[in-house]
């Protein structure tokens, strides 16, 4: 543990020039965006809930990514317990009864933390998808729903990769390799893989390492059709971290099957576009794209939102309105749309 445990100064010193106490600017006024008008057509509802947590409903059954929806002070976080709040978590949890899977795109707390607290109340057709280091990390939860590796699973730009199916097959997932980026600088933070099962559960911050990172293609299928005998009706592409292209792409001859209506992507991507770089929105483009991961999480939901220091969503903001042919949406926590 000590190998890839940093020290608690340093870390302090990392997350506060990459996640704030004050650094990222205030989100008060923010126009986010409430609706969208340019392609309500899908049948698709979306709910985001903050950071790269989304929840995809269609025809009945619901996709969550990212489970996260504790808040922790940075202090604690640091030097504390770092464990689900039923406070925070309670509310949502009403809303989950139809999801069939959760998807993980790497095993930082950020992106998982409430995972076995919300694993205990789905229903036997839930299952989880993640990385190795992801299903180590959370062996001794005994998580009642089962787990699905997706190391091995992974498309990469050259390689088509191999989609798991649902048993309902009502819906499929592709990982796809992606990656991580520094939080902030030089810093990157707990990017080690977890090569065997923990033995006691998950409680502090070095506890989460990050392991593999993947980005997803998510098909959902017509309401009197599936994956045997049907294309996709529609299909959503999710990438909570990104280092920019190639991470994240995928041979493009799996579009000519059925193009993408739906992007949501973590803010990096939506710098390196502002930079002039080639990105997945380029390469693969959507109708709608959402952005997300631009929040200081270590404010609770009930304060007023600040971006991380590394954000700046105003002039995201604008610079994606010239944007033509496409919608690009920026929504704040527990906003729903219905596309």
């Amino acid at each position: 543990m000590s190998d890839y445990r940093l020290s608690k100064r340093a870390f302090l010193k990392s997350v506060t020039a990459s996640f704030g106490l004050g650094c990222g600017g205030s989100l008060k006024h923010f126009p986010f965006d409430t609706m969208n008008t340019a392609f309500p057509t899908l049948g698709l509802e979306l709910s985001f809930y903050g950071v790269g947590c989304f929840g995809f409903r269609y025809n009945g059954v619901q996709v969550l990514t990212d489970p996260f929806f504790t808040y922790l002070p940075l202090r604690t976080v640091a030097v504390g317990k770092v464990l689900p709040d039923p406070e925070q978590v309670d509310p949502y949890v009403d809303n989950f009864t139809d999801v069939k899977a959760m998807l993980v795109g790497h095993a930082h707390y950020d992106h998982n933390l409430d995972l076995p607290y919300i694993a205990k109340t789905l229903n036997e057709e839930c299952f989880v998808l993640g990385s190795k280091t992801l299903r180590h990390t959370f062996a001794p939860n005994t998580l009642p729903t089962p787990f699905v590796d997706m190391n091995d699973r992974v498309a990469s730009k050259t390689k088509l990769g191999q989609w798991w199916v649902h048993p309902s097959k009502k819906f499929r997932v592709l990982p796809i390799v992606s990656a991580h980026p520094n939080q902030y600088l030089f810093f990157h933070l707990y990017k080690e893989e977890v090569n065997a099962d923990r033995t006691t559960i998950p409680s502090k911050v070095h506890h989460y390492q990050e392991g593999m990172t993947f980005a997803f293609l998510l098909d959902f299928f017509p309401e009197d059709a599936n994956a045997d005998n049907a294309k996709p009706s529609v299909r959503i592409y999710i990438q909570s971290s990104s280092t920019g292209f190639p991470m994240g792409a995928f041979p493009k001859e799996i579009l000519e099957e059925k193009e993408i209506d739906v992007a949501c992507l973590a803010m990096d991507c939506a710098n390196l576009k502002m930079k002039g770089e080639t990105t997945v929105i380029d390469e693969y483009p959507a109708k709608t794209t959402f952005f997300c991961h631009y929040e200081d999480f270590f404010r609770r939901k009930d304060q007023v939102p600040r971006e991380i220091v590394k954000v700046d969503l105003p002039a995201a903001k604008e610079f994606f309105s010239d944007v033509s042919n496409k919608e690009f949406l920026f929504p704040i926590a527990d906003s729903v749309f219905n596309l």
